[in-house]
């Protein structure tokens, strides 16, 4: 599993659609899917369409949403207009049960609001508590109303967690993507359920490429640390007792006009730190290399030494990076080698 980590809008999806068109010029019957959010399904079909052309009937773009309905058919998922109406039934008919809500709209929004995320997220409902008496009055209201609700929709609807996990058992019986190259693009976070349906699909594919955006966006006077969103990822999935190896992705940038290409393509601008690079060396080829060498070894060295143990280079069919890379902290990874 490949993580790339940048901004937004800083060739991450570029880099996704290179590595598609790369490999269906070495392999065009290998199979490629790209799952990206549901609204920019279109968009990157359109995108990939322009980059590939009759290729582009060889790569599958899908969302969680085209995943649940190919596995299970037109499942009736409800949405949330449908359960803020099911709450309102289900509170109308216990009214007389409930210690301090009402069923009013502005309450019954916030109300699905709040079981969504602890849906999402596995909190457990039950175990919420507190010593407050108004807090714990509402509290036992929102218990009560999450039984409610679940035993109303587990026979006759599927909700955003149960048909992912729907769609996980489904895919553990197919094995449908076995040998494939898999890119997850788009995302700013993922729920647990969605987090165990790339699991899987991990487990069947060839390759998982998964891109994240920076924690937030930095400005000129702060420190910037690349490979904080990796680190912040990599604690989620492991401490949800997912172990697969993550190898942290790095693309080291060595041409000025190839950075000034994706940054048109794209629409970005570059971390603080890294544009006063390219501002001075960029228009050196051999400066601009030392210095995009140096630069991806600062955060390999970076890597390491917070115990990411797989680091894949990005070398562009270039294999005299990756061996400087390599002689810039040679004893660092003799070091590791022996531990």
């Amino acid at each position: 599993m490949d993580i790339l980590v940048g901004q937004q809008g800083s060739g991450k999806t570029f880099m996704c659609y290179q590595k598609i068109n790369q490999t269906l010029s070495k392999n065009p019957y290998q199979k490629v899917i790209m799952l990206v959010p549901e609204q920019f399904n279109l968009e990157v079909q359109k995108e990939l369409a322009s980059l590939l052309a009759p290729g582009l009937l060889l790569v599958d773009v899908v969302s969680f949403r085209n995943l649940i309905v190919r596995a299970l058919g037109d499942v009736p998922v409800i949405d949330d207009l449908e359960r803020v109406m099911i709450l309102k039934r289900l509170i109308l008919q216990h009214k007389a049960e409930l210690e301090y809500y009402t069923d009013s709209d502005g309450f019954l929004d916030k109300v699905n609001a709040l079981l969504n995320i602890c849906e999402q997220y596995d909190i457990d409902v039950e175990a919420l508590n507190s010593s407050t008496t108004i807090l714990n009055s509402k509290l036992t209201d929102i218990k009560n109303i999450s039984v409610w609700f679940n035993k109303f929709v587990e026979t006759k609807f599927y909700t955003a967690k149960s048909s992912l996990e729907a769609l996980i058992s489904t895919l553990q019986y197919t094995k449908q993507y076995e040998d494939t190259i898999i890119l997850v693009d788009g995302f700013y976070t993922f729920t647990q359920a969605q987090l165990r349906v790339l699991l899987e699909l991990y487990s069947q594919s060839k390759q998982m490429i998964i891109t994240l955006p920076m924690d937030k966006i930095y400005n000129k006077d702060e420190v910037l640390n690349d490979n904080n969103v990796f680190y912040n990822f990599l604690y989620r999935i492991r401490e949800k007792g997912i172990t697969v190896p993550v190898l942290a992705g790095i693309m080291p940038v060595i041409n000025g006009k190839q950075i000034e290409r994706i940054c048109k393509l794209s629409g970005t601008y570059l971390p603080p730190r890294f544009k006063s690079i390219v501002d001075k060396f960029g228009d050196d080829n051999e400066a601009m290399m030392q210095a995009g060498i140096a630069y991806a070894s600062e955060q390999i060295i970076d890597l390491i030494a917070n115990g990411v143990n797989g680091i894949h280079l990005y070398t562009m069919n270039k294999p005299s990076i990756a061996r400087d890379i390599k002689n810039n902290i040679d004893k660092i990874l003799e070091m590791e080698n022996k531990n």
